[in-house]
């Protein structure tokens, strides 16, 4: 199935990725006044078919600082491009690592995570934060776009990412589709 997601932040214009039938909204979708809308309901309704909370562990070995926003996780190599502020946990801590991303990366290879946001108007509660990223490989043509929630039981109004972060854990990973 094929459908246009308008990524806000760094990206100003609708990218289409391909996915499984089952990914986003089916049948007609209402009129949205702006493409904002409509993307926000897509997303509402991605996490409404496909959100089952799990407790995703840590990465289970070293995670090495190579330099601002690269890490290390065993022979893979993790980047951030355009670091946003107080997101570099999500790296060190182990939080997000190349063996939850699954099978369409090699077994030794540098990632990038790019155009990292947070979804604000799509997290349930205080304690809970949701983000939309595009993952890269060289041994792919095309990003890979996720979602992901990341939970702190002690999350409050006016924390900030780098105190949120500290003691979250990752609690929803989905693979939404391979931009086109």
């Amino acid at each position: 199935m094929f459908s246009s997601l308008l990524l806000a932040g760094a990206l100003s214009v609708p990218i289409h990725f391909s996915s499984p039938s089952d990914t986003l909204p089916k049948g007609n979708a209402p009129a949205y006044a702006t493409e904002g809308e409509r993307q926000a309901h897509e997303l509402q309704q991605l996490f409404g078919d496909h959100y089952t909370p799990q407790d995703y562990p840590l990465f289970n070995g070293a995670v090495t600082w190579v330099s601002q926003g690269t890490y290390r996780f065993g022979s893979f190599t993790l980047r951030m491009d355009s670091l946003p502020d107080g997101m570099t946990g999500i790296l060190s801590r182990g939080l997000l690592y190349p063996g939850l991303l699954g099978p369409l990366f090699g077994s030794t290879d540098t990632l990038s995570i790019g155009s990292l946001v947070e979804l604000p108007g799509l997290s349930p509660s205080l304690q809970k934060k949701r983000f939309r990223c595009l993952v890269s490989s060289h041994r792919m043509a095309n990003p890979t776009l996720y979602v992901f929630e990341l939970t702190n039981q002690h999350g409050t109004t006016g924390m900030d990412m780098t105190s949120f972060i500290r003691d979250a854990r990752l609690t929803f990973l989905y693979q939404v589709g391979i931009l086109i």
